[in-house]
């Protein structure tokens, strides 16, 4: 410049944690600290004498899972989206929970997680913009930095939380996974949890559970016009006696989730038409609010 003052180049605006959460095809997590508290649990188990072995002991590995996690994971699968996790630690009981939560991606005694995680992006075709990854300790820090959306726990080491692009607002083992899913979703202009999909989705379960109240009152009005449509099991000499508005009211839900546990069945031609009416409701509802979820998210797909 003729001032001979240097020309200043204005910095590339940074992305957004939304920015970022936007374009997330594939969630990596942590174990220990993250899908748990952290805290591990260990049980010595007597084995007893084989042969010319002397009795020993066995040590037992258990560890505490958040169910909120567990139903975030399927809300993401429905979505679109992977998960799986890289971990240093080798246990059974995570092994158990992977294949109960049909994870894509398992490794387990994972030294150096950042290769791992890289053998990922290779073997996915993906590119480290599209893949975040949830973390609590320094351990993590490596794969944090390099993928596209790092998230730490509430709980997380103070390090960790400092390099992350977004923190959980709940601890590990306490739904922090739940809150990554749901903002990553939520940042998705017509995502599966953005606005106006997330309310039919919290009043799907509202609707489902005032149906069990609903039939429980039924119930209760014909177990008074007809005093012999329910009937104990085992049967007793009081087998036909007039029930509880809470045991039919149990016998409702148990009904509605297909659950079948319980002592109550019906023994009139009404109180079973009424209960089959209700196993039906209860066996179509889910899916049906599953393929309108689905449905709206294939839309917004569309759209985008």
């Amino acid at each position: 410049m003729a001032d001979g003052q240097s020309a200043r180049i204005p910095a590339m605006p940074k992305t957004s944690a939304k920015g970022r959460a936007r374009k997330i095809k594939l969630l990596l997590f942590d174990v220990d600290g993250v899908l748990t508290d952290g805290k591990l649990f260990l049980f010595p188990v007597p084995t007893t004498p084989s042969g010319n072995q002397p009795p020993g002991q066995l040590v037992v590995e258990a560890k505490g899972f958040h169910a909120h996690d567990g139903a975030a994971i399927s809300i993401a699968r429905i979505a679109g989206m992977e998960t799986g996790l890289i971990t240093r630690r080798n246990s059974e009981t995570v092994a158990l929970r992977a294949r109960d939560l049909k994870l894509e991606h398992v490794y387990q005694g994972s030294q150096n997680k950042l290769k791992v995680f890289r053998e990922i992006l290779s073997t996915e075709g993906l590119s480290a913009s599209e893949v975040a990854f949830v973390g609590d300790d320094v351990i993590d820090l490596p794969v944090m930095r390099n993928c596209g959306f790092s998230i730490a726990v509430a709980n997380a080491r103070r390090e960790v939380k400092q390099e992350a692009h977004y923190v959980t607002p709940h601890a590990g083992g306490d739904g922090a996974l739940r809150d990554a899913i749901e903002y990553i979703l939520k940042s998705e202009d017509g995502g599966l949890l953005a606005k106006g999909k997330a309310p039919l989705y919290e009043h799907g379960f509202a609707v489902h559970f005032l149906f069990g109240l609903v039939f429980a009152h039924l119930y209760g009005l014909l177990n008074v016009l007809v005093p012999e449509g329910f009937a104990n099991v085992p049967p007793g000499p009081n087998a036909h006696a007039v029930f509880y508005q809470g045991h039919l009211l149990y016998f409702s839900f148990m009904t509605l989730t297909s659950v079948g546990y319980g002592d109550i069945v019906p023994t009139h031609p009404f109180t079973t038409s009424l209960v089959t009416l209700e196993a039906l409701t209860g066996q179509l509802f889910p899916p049906i609010l599953l393929a309108r979820l689905v449905s709206l998210e294939l839309e917004g797909r569309r759209k985008r």
